[in-house]
């Protein structure tokens, strides 16, 4: 696409392409039709090829003559201002649905970008507790291995060192053996012989190397041992460290899973109150209502009771069978 761009060709076709679509409106209604019917609706001339410029230019300069009459031109400018309209209505309709299609399509990127996001941290979250769990086992690892190591350095060490005393040891052996030959060959008179004195040097010397040795041996052997038990005692606190992070796991989980029985168990418990405490308000209920209806039952008697006398009375007053002055009489009396 760089190459199509800068070829000087293409650059001078598209320029011809622009140039005559501001002389001529004419030329700019055909431009637009001609990529309406084969450029999908594109009239920008940068965006086709040089061979649909090179046609469009050749269909153009093929066609009809440049002395047409007025009305030709009335009636070509009339078709070609309905195909505009068509065109230019087209060409709205395709910016819509392109507009839309950008917006649609910037909503699915940005979710695509907001999950790619979320497992991006997820990922990253996963990696560094990956990387935690490897740089503690790796160091495990090199803890023991260098414990090891020394270990078997210190027992490898050890030998050499041993075979060097004993070594000096017979060294030291032969010549206090060398001595005592000596001592027993010469008289008390004679006087020892340089080479004597130079054995029993080197038998002092021996000895010294043998002391030195046996010094050094114990020194880098109570280094080693030194050594391997801060090693111990770092994977002995590690260990103890996992262990106790362990337990800590361990006593979270099982007071979550306490308090979630605790939980259940209170609403369990809270359930039952309530279903006892609304049955219980719906015996009260019951009993009072009971109680309500037989004193009112009773009341109404009373009432019914007292009416039928009353209207006994009545009765009686409208027969003439009770003196009426008697009847106030006693109504006085009683009150």
């Amino acid at each position: 696409m760089s190459d199509a761009e800068n070829d000087p060709h293409r650059q001078v076709l598209v320029d011809q392409v622009k140039s005559n679509q501001r002389q001529s409106s004419s030329f700019k209604e055909a431009w637009r039709a001609y990529c309406d019917t084969h450029g999908r609706g594109y009239y920008d001339p940068a965006r086709h090829p040089t061979q649909y410029l090179e046609d469009f230019l050749a269909q153009t300069a093929a066609g009809k003559p440049q002395g047409e009459s007025a009305a030709s031109k009335a009636k070509e400018a009339k078709e070609s201002s309905a195909s505009d309209s068509a065109s230019r209505s087209r060409s709205r309709s395709r910016r819509r649905r392109r507009r839309g299609k950008g917006k649609r399509k910037k909503e699915r990127k940005g979710t695509r970008r907001r999950r790619r996001d979320r497992r991006r941290r997820g990922g990253r979250r996963r990696h560094k507790a990956s990387k935690k769990r490897k740089a503690s086992r790796r160091d495990r690892k090199r803890s023991r291995s260098s414990s090891k190591s020394s270990s078997r350095s210190a027992s490898s060490c050890l030998p050499s060192r041993a075979a060097a005393i004993k070594t000096a040891e017979g060294a030291v052996a032969s010549a206090a053996k060398t001595l005592e030959e000596l001592k027993a060959g010469f008289d008390e008179d004679e006087v020892p012989s340089p080479a004597a004195v130079d054995e029993g040097k080197n038998a002092e010397e021996a000895k010294k190397v043998a002391a030195k040795a046996r010094a050094e041996a114990d020194a880098e052997k109570a280094l080693k041992l030194k050594e391997a038990k801060k090693k111990l005692d770092e994977e002995k606190a590690s260990r103890m460290q996992e262990a106790v992070e362990k337990l800590d796991k361990v006593i979270g989980d099982r007071l979550k899973e306490m308090d979630r029985k605790l939980r259940l168990e209170a609403q369990e418990d809270i359930a039952a109150m309530r279903q006892k405490t609304l049955e219980e308000g719906k015996l009260r209920i019951d009993k009072m209502r009971q109680q309500l209806e037989a004193d009112t039952a009773k009341q109404i008697e009373e009432l019914e009771a007292k009416a039928k006398a009353a209207f006994d009375v009545v009765k009686s007053l409208e027969n003439g069978t009770l003196d009426p002055a008697t009847f106030l009489a006693g109504q006085n009396g009683k009150s």
